[in-house]
């Protein structure tokens, strides 16, 4: 969702409003010079109207009302910086002439220069409600990837970028950045309407339409996409998120194979491969499309890191650790490496070569939350007594993990569980209704609240059944979608790396 932002109003149209407004600020009626001024951009006389501009400067060189003017010919003519500097000599005499203000700004915008935000915040502090100004605003923030500030400008100024598709699409993309897709797709929907034949605002409607699991509207949008004589790689893989996320496997493998075959460089459509085949518990095949990945991306971290995970899953330990030790190696930067290996080296119960791993990477990433929640685990695992050392740096680190990430729902069930073992009570009762309330269906979360509830002195009337109850009915549904996602095994992959369609188990 990228572009020039090119819907900003035309700087002559603009600026021609802008010589009309002048004579409103405070003076009456345009008299003298002014008044033939005004009269010959009327007439579009743009040379004339600055021979008169500038014979009245030899006269008056400070009248803010002529010095706009003459910007407001420049522009027209297309001399923007000097257009620009007579703007700015106006402001220099009347630092709230708006017209003046709106003239530079939008010159300055126009030219991407970094000059129009401040020019702008002084037009919104004299009309805090004009559009245009926080339409310019919010595509500046979007710029520079600031999407919290331009999703404040872009919500005060739809009527202005309601027919404009790159703003919209701006808007929308930050939308989705912020995690509201349901507001991205309304935004997107907007987009696509205004340019229907478009197929890039079609497939940002798309998009949106899956992160939001709208997966039917997501399937209809992209269908021309992926239907095309040519189907686009990236339309197939994200119409294979919304037939996955509909539960029809076959068809999600199906447009994945596609993909893999029209984009056998894209990185994202391996590890996506990846993660179907985690999903439907065919470890073998993921490795194998995995494995095609790293013969088209030798240096690709990712993909170390995803085949790691699936020889985990087949306690292939020793080529796990090989596959994470290339994953830091390759990229240093990331974590996931390390949080892949810490993660197989406890599932060896090796909680202090898992701690070593993690900790070492913590030097260079101290607030990385996963990195902490995994030295938490680790130190957990070895058994340390409630009120050892051990046992608080544990806590510690659980709580640096939900700070640095709040909505991370992990660290706050293991540290409910380590206030339940310390006989705070209070505390994880406090970590579980947190987590319930990023995530409703968290089993964890309501097994603690249940033990934390149950402690002597509490009167908690019918809130131990009721929960009882509803782990229950969550634990029956866990037990139905994993065999949904058991209900399919995928086949090999063939010579040239796609993945037949599954078939039922």
């Amino acid at each position: 969702m990228n572009g020039r932002t090119s819907w900003a109003l035309q700087t002559a149209s603009v600026l021609m409003l802008l010589s009309v407004a002048l004579c409103a600020q405070g003076q009456g009626a345009a008299s003298g010079g002014v008044g033939a001024i005004e009269s010959a951009l009327r007439l579009r006389q743009y040379e004339l109207a600055i021979q008169l501009a500038q014979a009245e400067l030899t006269r008056t060189p400070r009248d803010a009302r002529i010095l706009t003017l003459e910007g407001i010919a420049y522009s027209d003519v297309g001399a923007n910086r000097k257009a620009l500097a007579s703007f700015l000599r106006a402001l220099a005499v009347d630092p709230d002439s708006l017209a003046a203000l709106e003239g530079a700004a939008q010159l300055e915008f126009n030219a991407g220069d970094s000059g129009a935000e401040a020019l702008l915040q002084r037009i919104v502090r004299i009309r805090p409600e004009e559009p245009t100004s926080h339409a310019m605003m919010g595509a500046i923030a979007y710029r520079r990837n600031d999407c919290p500030t331009a999703v404040e400008h872009f919500s005060k100024a739809l009527a202005t970028i309601a027919q404009e598709p790159t703003a919209l699409t701006e808007y929308g993309a930050c939308l989705l950045d912020q995690e509201r897709p349901e507001d991205a797709v309304v935004v997107l929907q907007q987009a696509h309407a205004v340019k229907p034949e478009d197929a890039g605002l079609r497939y940002n409607l798309g998009v949106a339409q899956v992160a939001a699991h709208q997966d039917k509207e997501a399937i209809d949008t992209l269908q021309p996409l992926i239907q095309a004589a040519h189907p686009d790689p990236e339309a197939l893989d994200e119409a294979a998120a919304a037939y996955e996320d509909s539960s029809n496997t076959p068809e999600a493998v199906r447009l994945l194979r596609m993909a893999l075959i029209a984009g056998p460089k894209r990185l994202s459509f391996y590890t996506d491969f990846a993660a179907l085949a985690l999903k439907h518990s065919s470890w073998e095949v993921g490795l194998d499309v995995i494995n095609v990945g790293l013969r088209q991306l030798p240096d690709a971290a990712p993909l170390y890191v995803a085949r790691g995970i699936l020889h985990v899953q087949l306690s292939q330990f020793s080529e796990a650790q090989a596959d994470f030790e290339n994953a830091n190696r390759l990229d240093p930067t990331q974590t996931s490496g390390a949080i892949g290996a810490g993660m197989a080296q406890m599932q060896q119960h090796n909680s202090e070569e898992a701690l070593a791993t993690v900790e070492a990477q913590l030097k260079t990433h101290p607030d990385d939350s996963f990195l902490l929640f995994i030295r938490a685990s680790a130190l957990l695992q070895s058994g340390p007594e409630p009120g050892s050392a051990r046992f608080a740096q544990a806590r510690d680190a659980a709580l640096k993990s939900i700070a640095a990430r709040p909505g991370f729902i992990l660290p706050r069930d293991l540290l409910a569980g380590i206030y339940l073992e310390s006989g705070d009570y209070a505390s994880a009762e406090e970590q579980c209704l947190a987590a319930l309330a990023l995530n409703p269906s968290d089993e964890k979360a309501i097994y603690h609240l249940i033990q934390a509830l149950r402690k002597p002195g509490k009167d908690v009337h019918n809130e131990i059944p009721e929960l009882t109850k509803r782990l229950a009915l969550m634990l029956a549904e866990t037990r139905k979608n994993e065999g949904a996602a058991n209900r399919y095994r995928l086949y090999e992959p063939r010579a040239d790396g796609a993945a037949e369609a599954p078939q039922p188990k």
